[in-house]
C-alpha cells in the first residue's frame, strides 16, 4: 500500500492505494512567487503584451471606468495604484476616474467595507462603487449571437476608456475567467446574467474548456 496525504481544509487526510493500482504521482510545477508584486504589475503595464500602453490610450479630460474583480482589498489596492500611476502619467485627473467593483453572484459586500481607498496619491479622490445588478441604472447595448439581450452599468458604458483589471483562471462554466467575466456578470443586469448563465447547463460549459462552450462564446 502507498500512503498519499492530501490537503483538506486546514489539515490533511491520508489515502491508502494498493501499489499495483498507483500509476504515478504528478507534482505541480513549483514557481517562485514574485518578491514584489507591485513592481511586477508596474512592469506589465509598462511592457504590455499588446502594442499599446494604457498611458497611450487615454487623454486628459477623458472619463475612465476601471472594473476590478472582488479579489480582496490588498490585491485590488496594488492593481489600482499601479493602473492609476499609468493613467496619471498621461495627464488624467483622479476625479475623472470611476472604479467599479464587479458583481460576484456568490458574494455581496459593501465596497466601502471591502475596498477602503487610502487618501494619498495616486488613489485619492477616486470614486469607488460596487455594481449591483438589480439596482444600478442599466443601458441596453444589444443582443448576443444567441439572442440574449445585454444591458450594462451606465457608468461603464458611458466611459471613454474602459479598463478591466484582474486574473485569468479556470471558471466552472465559462472555461476561463478574465475580462469577459468582469463584464458579464461583472457589470451586467440581472436579466442578462440569468439568461447567459442558463447556458451553463450545456455539457460543453465546463471548467477549462473553450471549444463549443456556449457561455464562452456568448
Amino acid at each position: 500500500m502507498v500512503e498519499v496525504w492530501l490537503p483538506y481544509g486546514n489539515t490533511e487526510v491520508c489515502v491508502r492505494i494498493p501499489t499495483g493500482n498507483l500509476l504515478d504521482i504528478i507534482e505541480p510545477k513549483k514557481v517562485d512567487a514574485a518578491q514584489n508584486p507591485q513592481d511586477e504589475i508596474k512592469k506589465a503595464l509598462q511592457n504590455p503584451s499588446g502594442d499599446t500602453r494604457i498611458a497611450e490610450m487615454v487623454k486628459p479630460g477623458a472619463k475612465i471606468a476601471i472594473v476590478l474583480k472582488d479579489s480582496g482589498a490588498s490585491t485590488n489596492r496594488m492593481l489600482i495604484s499601479a493602473v492609476m500611476e499609468e493613467i496619471n502619467s498621461a495627464g488624467v485627473r483622479n476625479e475623472d476616474v470611476t472604479v467599479i467593483i464587479a458583481y460576484d453572484p456568490f458574494r455581496t459586500v459593501s465596497s466601502k467595507q471591502e475596498f477602503p481607498m487610502p487618501d494619498t496619491e495616486p488613489t485619492a479622490r477616486l470614486r469607488v462603487i460596487q455594481h449591483r445588478c438589480e439596482a444600478d441604472e442599466q443601458v441596453y447595448v444589444g443582443k448576443t449571437s444567441r439572442g440574449i439581450e445585454i444591458s450594462l452599468n451606465k457608468l461603464f458604458t458611458e466611459a471613454d476608456v474602459k479598463i478591466l483589471a484582474g486574473s485569468v483562471e479556470p471558471h466552472p462554466i465559462a472555461g476561463y475567467s478574465g475580462g469577459r467575466e468582469m463584464i458579464l456578470p461583472g457589470v451586467a443586469s440581472l436579466s442578462s446574467i440569468e439568461k447567459a448563465f442558463q447556458m451553463g447547463m450545456d455539457r460543453m460549459a465546463k471548467r477549462g474548456n473553450l471549444k463549443d462552450n456556449p457561455v464562452h462564446e456568448e
